[in-house]
């Protein structure tokens, strides 16, 4: 029997490396960063779109910006700076002077669900 050459022997090395079960293996291995990179870019995605909703001004966390500038006149007297008030179908809690009912005032900003206002002239 002939001794082998470099080639021949390179080519039974290279088959016995690429088996059947190394090929599964490795297209397993394939198919689970697929599957790694197609959730990690659904997830991703999704957490863009929860971050730009945060930051819009429609926001359920914001709602109160959108009051700002309206004046309201108070159905119930403000006692120590705190009141209260219905505005859409949600009742407000208020901060500002303490003034009558019936008193109108401008809300002036938002303290997370807490609306600020302040009397107007007159």
């Amino acid at each position: 029997m002939a001794p082998r050459s470099a080639v021949e022997r390179a080519s039974s090395q290279l088959t016995r490396f690429a088996s059947p079960s190394v090929l599964i293996d490795t297209t397993m291995a394939w198919f689970i960063i697929f599957a790694a990179s197609v959730f990690a870019l659904y997830f991703w995605r999704d957490y863009r779109i929860q971050q730009q909703d945060l930051q819009s001004a429609t926001s359920p966390l914001r709602a109160g910006e959108r009051y700002i500038g309206q004046v309201i006149t108070l159905t119930d007297e403000m006692r120590d700076g705190d009141g209260s008030v219905k505005l859409g179908t949600r009742r407000w809690r208020l901060r500002g002077p303490t003034v009558p009912a019936g008193t109108r005032v401008r809300v002036t900003g938002v303290d997370g669900v807490v609306l600020i206002v302040d009397r107007l002239p007159g």
